[in-house]
């Protein structure tokens, strides 16, 4: 299933730019969506991890670009704590990703960016209005979207967040725009989850956005 679905994926890559764009224009059928989202739960040392790491080995084989985020217990209340290191890896697999469009959202993730090209922060015009904290949320969430689009034009990419479950509710809600809006890109998401260590409330945001992912056919 696993492989199928990194077939399925690659496929995607072997579409013009135009297909993808008309396609986007269609009506979104959810019956005939293909899932880019790989969801692994199960006790701890039953090879969730393991598991991820071969389809891993063999996307990179394959060609792939490969991304892991690994998450901790004790950082599980830093936010975007699963997107920023995957971020870095992206970035410095290539730093043509960075424009002065993406860098300013970006470094609110990644300080480290204001040190790096601080000339495109400071010549950076601020917008005559101020943003809600919304609107600065969905900024940072189409800045990340664009950039993963980008890496996607060159190589099929895949991103493994490993340990899910130790992941903030703002990890969770990136998660699911992401494959939402990258729907028909080439493109894999893998995330493990440790069964044992989440909550069995059916409210808790992960397992709601599992169960939305499952109805939307992702």
């Amino acid at each position: 299933l696993m492989q199928k679905m990194l077939y399925d994926v690659e496929n995607l890559a072997r579409r013009s730019a135009s297909n993808l764009r008309r396609s986007s224009n269609m009506i979104p059928l959810d019956t005939q969506r293909r899932p880019q989202f790989l969801f692994l739960m199960g006790d701890s040392g039953i090879g969730k991890t393991r598991l991820a790491e071969e389809v891993s080995r063999e996307g990179q084989q394959r060609g792939w670009a490969v991304v892991w985020s690994r998450l901790y217990e004790q950082e599980s209340g830093i936010p975007y704590r699963a997107w920023t290191e995957a971020l870095r890896k992206l970035l410095n697999m290539s730093s043509s990703l960075l424009s002065s469009e993406n860098v300013q959202p970006l470094a609110i993730l990644l300080p480290e960016l204001a040190e790096v090209i601080p000339h495109i922060l400071r010549d950076k015009v601020a917008p005559s209005y101020a943003l809600t904290p919304e609107q600065e949320r969905q900024r940072l969430w189409d800045v990340i979207v664009d950039l993963l689009k980008a890496t996607s034009e060159t190589t099929p990419l895949l991103l493994v967040l490993d340990d899910i479950q130790w992941a903030d509710s703002s990890s969770h809600d990136l998660l699911g725009y992401l494959v939402r809006h990258l729907y028909g890109y080439p493109i894999m998401f893998v995330s493990t989850c440790r069964d044992s260590a989440l909550p069995t409330d059916p409210h808790h945001p992960l397992r709601e956005l599992v169960s939305h992912m499952q109805r939307e056919r992702n």
